[in-house]
Order: C-alpha cells, then sequence, then structure tokens
C-alpha cells in the first residue's frame, strides 16, 4: 500500500479545513459544542488544535463556531483475543455528559471499528448529540463521520507518528 506522510504544514491545512466544515455544520444545526473528545492517540493533536480554534476569537468568528467546549481524552486499543481483533477501554471519561454536545476526534475513519465502539461507550452517558470527525476516511470504512475532510487509500502517516519520526534525517 502507498504511504502518504503528511507534513505539520498540511496537518494544519487540514484542520482548518476541518473546522471550516465543522463551523458549517454546527451553523446548519443550531449547535453549541460542549466537550471535544479526543480519540487516543490519533485524534490528540487534531482535537488540540480545534480546541485553540475554539478559544480564539478570531478563529471562532471566521469558521462560525459559536462556543467555548472543554477537552476530553478516551483511549481505546485494538487488541487480539479469542474472538479475534476487538477494542477495550483503556482510560474513560468521568465527566457528566447528559444533555451534552459533544465532537469526537480522530485522524483518520479506517475501518469505522473505533469510532463505533467510542459512541457505544459515549452514548452510555446520554448525550443530547454525538458529531464526529476526522481528517480522512478510507475507502471501506464502516463508519462515515459527520465531518472530513478527505478520501483516501494510502497508508497515512501523520506528524506526530513514530514511522514519521523514523523518516526524518534529523541533522
Amino acid at each position: 500500500m502507498e504511504k502518504e506522510f503528511i507534513s505539520y504544514d498540511r496537518l494544519l491545512e487540514l484542520i482548518f479545513r476541518s473546522a471550516k466544515k465543522l463551523g458549517s455544520e454546527v451553523e446548519n444545526k443550531m449547535l453549541k459544542i460542549d466537550y471535544i473528545v479526543a480519540i487516543g492517540t490519533g485524534g490528540f493533536v487534531i482535537a488540540k488544535c480545534l480546541y485553540e480554534i475554539f478559544r480564539s476569537k478570531k478563529l471562532k468568528k471566521k469558521f462560525n463556531l459559536n462556543s467555548t467546549p472543554k477537552l476530553l481524552t478516551l483511549i481505546v486499543e485494538r487488541y487480539e483475543g479469542e474472538k479475534g481483533k476487538s477494542l477495550k477501554l483503556i482510560s474513560g471519561i468521568q465527566n457528566d455528559l447528559r444533555g451534552k454536545v459533544i465532537l469526537v476526534v480522530d485522524d483518520v475513519s479506517d475501518e469505522g471499528v473505533t469510532f463505533k465502539k467510542v459512541i457505544e461507550i459515549l452514548e452510555m452517558k446520554k448525550p443530547e448529540k454525538i458529531i464526529t470527525l476526522s481528517l480522512h476516511i478510507k475507502p471501506k470504512t464502516s463508519f462515515i463521520p459527520d465531518v472530513w475532510v478527505e478520501k483516501t487509500d494510502k497508508w497515512i502517516v501523520y506528524p506526530y507518528e513514530k514511522e514519521f519520526f523514523e523518516e526524518i534525517d534529523f541533522p
């Protein structure tokens, strides 16, 4: 499978494009996002950048974002057990999410399994609405996020991944 190495500049471009799409989604549905949930570990950097965009008066206005949500993390890990590949919760959320609007962020919806599991976990906390966002989706994913930027069949290597660092020739 062909690999695509995403630079930090390209990552920021994708995040800004996702913020613009998110602003349209939020405005159209007249929603106010209460929490951003970063799916660990792929969603950490993207969620943190979106969190800072929400905190910036200039960028909130530019992207039609109308709230200042809190940032949370939820970590799930894939493992192989007796019944095949599965996901387990490593670190959860203790906050009361009843009646809240949640934005769930990951870098890519590859198979869709992680998004589905995280939504299942979060729905137990009875939020009003869950909005999902990823920068990339794969053609065969079983889950299409509400907001996504690009579809690709390439193996994506983000600039915060081990493989990215191993490929760089440091001076």
